[in-house]
């Protein structure tokens, strides 16, 4: 007697799978080639941003808006330098000091260092900028919105917006106040 062997067959349930699967990665893959929000790069115009201040945290120079707001657009004839930050992080703590010392010498030359708290608590941020001596204005980052626009791959990063609102530099990681300085001057 000669043994045949049979063939594994795949059950109702793993095909099912399979075309799941495989619409998925098609879906996916269909987003990818169709997904027209890239992030900013030098040469764009910087995409404008809502801010809501932290308490004692508003630039003075800031308008505010009926509903308590400003604008990015409201510092065009500024440099503009956003940084994107939290009070978790390490690097940040390197970091502030250095937008510090550009805030303090730029900041009536023309200059407005902005920052942005990524997915963090207003009390912790707080904290964080009194322990590390920022002056500069600050808002919360209420639901990720800001950091989507500008799609922030981490904390800290930085843009650098001139006069015109077109982005002039990116920064991710830590940068310091020479290489701020640096970008600052060559666009003024």
């Amino acid at each position: 007697m000669t043994e045949t062997k049979q063939q594994p067959r795949i059950s109702r349930y793993g095909i099912a799978v399979i075309v799941i699967v495989l619409a998925l990665l098609a879906l996916m893959g269909w987003g990818l080639a169709n997904n027209d929000s890239t992030r900013p790069q030098v040469g764009d115009a910087a995409p404008d941003l809502e801010f809501f201040w932290l308490d004692g945290y508003k630039p003075a120079d800031a308008p505010l808006t009926d509903h308590g707001d400003t604008h990015l657009v409201d510092f065009q004839g500024e440099i503009v330098v956003l940084n994107f930050w939290a009070s978790w992080c390490i690097e940040c703590i390197d970091e502030t000091p250095e937008l510090q010392a550009i805030h303090q010498k730029y900041k009536d030359d023309g200059v407005e260092v902005l920052g942005v708290t990524y997915t963090d608590i207003d009390s912790n941020s707080i904290e964080f900028l009194q322990t590390y001596g920022a002056t500069y204005g600050n808002a919360p980052d209420v639901g990720g919105r800001l950091s989507d626009t500008y799609k922030i791959v981490g904390v800290p990063e930085t843009f650098v917006i001139d006069q015109q609102g077109t982005l002039v530099a990116s920064f991710i990681g830590p940068v310091s106040a020479e290489t701020l300085e640096e970008v600052i001057e060559s666009v003024r």
